[in-house]
């Protein structure tokens, strides 16, 4: 595993102890010397037609890169990895402009469940919602409307409106729902979110999600894998930050690293639907990115007002 330092501790310790040994870092050296998730920005420019759809999209990505730290960087994979989600966009844009700058940190940094998905989804996924309010649209019937009909995103777009009732979002007060769209690693999904606040506090109810991984091969197991990326990409939507000073990571333990609790868990209702591809997709990391701008777009339409960074409850 790249980075794994506590493995070669471990490796040198036994050469010099002559035997094996077992080595565990306490939660607080793990979360003061582990390798962190990149800090990404994105610029994201649309040219649109006077039905407020785009037909040109310029983005431009910029943060550090963990592949650098490898030693095995080239400029083709560090673009290709730091621009998922956004040089294989899921939408139909006849133009498509996008770049990736590096920014070189002292921070040690790593891989993180979804990889470049983790930030890229998150930029376009809020943008496409900012253009579907620019544009006067509903985001779900935006998003289908820059998709083939009868392709996998549109039916898994279609899926989850079903599945979660979408034409029923303005029946509540103080309650609304965000919705967003993903393609990557041969797996298409689309999530539902439905948030509310409660004393002032985010709370999130429900999300459903509709997938199109190919053939399922274990769809029990699937099921599990989009549950347990729903929740992960919940909990660092909301509440996960690692924040730095000239000593390290101020954070040390579960009581400053805020995680999702049982409580706050939603509701998950996860469908699987097959367009007849014949393909394995993957899906032990696809949930994870897709259900972090659901939650920020759901937000927005709640609050009206666009929260651009992570996580949303410290914006």
């Amino acid at each position: 595993m790249i980075g794994n330092d506590v493995a070669v501790q471990a490796a040198r310790l036994a050469r010099h102890a002559g035997k094996p040994v077992k080595l565990i870092w306490s939660r607080e050296q793990d979360l003061h010397h582990d390798r962190f998730r990149p800090a990404v920005v994105a610029s994201l420019v649309a040219d649109v037609d006077s039905r407020g759809r785009p037909h040109a999209l310029r983005a431009k990505v910029c943060g550090s890169d963990w592949i650098a730290e490898t030693g095995r960087a080239r400029p083709q994979m560090q673009a290709l990895v730091n621009t998922q989600g956004l040089s294989d966009l899921s939408y139909e844009i006849p133009r498509l402009d996008v770049r990736f700058v590096e920014a070189p940190t002292p921070v040690q940094i790593g891989p993180w469940r979804s990889i470049g998905h983790g930030f890229s989804v998150f930029f376009i996924e809020s943008f496409i919602d900012e253009l579907a309010v620019a544009a006067g649209r509903d985001p779900l019937d935006y998003r289908s409307g820059l998709l083939p009909a009868g392709s996998a995103g549109h039916s898994v777009i279609e899926a989850v409106r079903r599945s979660s009732g979408w034409s029923r979002r303005a029946d509540q007060a103080d309650v609304d729902w965000g919705v967003s769209l993903q393609f990557g690693w041969n797996t298409w999904i689309a999530v539902v979110t439905r948030v509310q606040r409660r004393r002032g506090a985010v709370a999130v109810s429900d999300i459903w999600a509709a997938v199109d991984c190919g053939v399922a091969i274990n769809p029990p197991g699937v099921v599990k894998q989009i549950e347990g990326g729903l929740n992960f990409g919940l909990s660092a939507a909301l509440f996960e930050q690692i924040t730095l000073d000239g000593a390290g990571a101020r954070q040390s333990n579960f009581h400053d690293y805020r995680l999702l609790r049982f409580d706050e868990a939603p509701t998950l209702h996860v469908e699987l639907i097959s367009s007849g591809r014949e393909l394995v997709g993957g899906i032990g990391e696809c949930a994870t990115s897709a259900v972090m701008p659901s939650v920020a777009n759901a937000l927005a339409a709640l609050d009206r007002r666009r929260i651009r960074r992570l996580p949303l409850t410290e914006a």
